[in-house]
């Protein structure tokens, strides 16, 4: 199980009894994750009521924290990937994405996504598609669609995403989601931002690091214990 993590609260509440059942018909569980199981859902809602599975957790695996100084995710620089923000970064973004597909035309694709659900992307070509960061993470999309993405596509643009909000948490998650996918399938990613990536996620912080922040007024936060530690990545 790689990139284990809890996000909410129906989450939490599922674990313990599905693991128990699994555990008990003879699972064998190795997994991976960005945080120690103490800290799995680290204040979240009702945390108390999860603290039985991350004992069972702990007694059933043991525990092995690997660090490295070397982010090796950086050293393949993202397949190629591009960043923009600022003035201009839309244009930026639009001009490399025209290089890309070398004056093709740009054509509006269906990606199947389940027998009965669809995917619409309105410019694609090829294998490179554009689209914008309300039609990536403004619907009710989830990793079903985002894997669905990237198995049609091996480049995508992604156009406008904003510096995020407590007004835009459910968003920040989804485009969390959409980057952890196209990192496991290794697509060439081209964005444009209002912010750098630093910028965007500074509004979010986790319960640690809002006691040490907390006198700064001139910036509204919000507190998330999932999206401050997972913007660290």
């Amino acid at each position: 199980l790689d990139e284990f993590m809890v996000a909410d609260v129906a989450d939490a509440m599922i674990l313990n009894r599905l693991f128990t059942c699994l555990w008990e018909d003879g699972l064998v569980l190795v997994a991976t994750s960005n945080r120690a199981p103490d800290q799995l859902y680290e204040g979240g809602l009702q945390r108390d009521l999860f603290l039985p599975f991350i004992a069972s957790l702990k007694r059933r695996c043991e525990v092995h924290e690997i660090r490295s100084r070397t982010d090796y995710r950086r050293m393949v620089q993202n397949q190629g990937g591009v960043y923009f923000h600022g003035p201009g970064a839309s244009e930026a973004l639009r001009e490399r994405f025209e290089d890309l597909v070398g004056g093709t035309p740009c054509i509006p694709v269906v990606v199947p996504v389940t027998e009965s659900r669809e995917l619409a992307v309105e410019s694609a070509s090829g294998e490179t598609a554009f689209l914008t960061f309300a039609e990536l993470c403004d619907r009710p999309l989830a990793a079903a669609d985002y894997i669905a993405l990237c198995d049609r596509f091996s480049t995508i643009a992604i156009d406008d995403v904003p510096i995020f909000t407590a007004a835009s948490k459910s968003t920040a998650y989804r485009f969390i989601q959409f980057i952890d996918v196209v990192y496991e399938n290794r697509i060439r990613l081209l964005l444009s931002a209002e912010g750098d990536p630093e910028e965007l996620f500074c509004h979010i912080l986790t319960p640690d690091q809002f006691k040490v922040q907390k006198a700064d007024a001139d910036r509204e936060v919000f507190v998330d214990a999932n999206i401050g530690f997972t913007k660290d990545r």
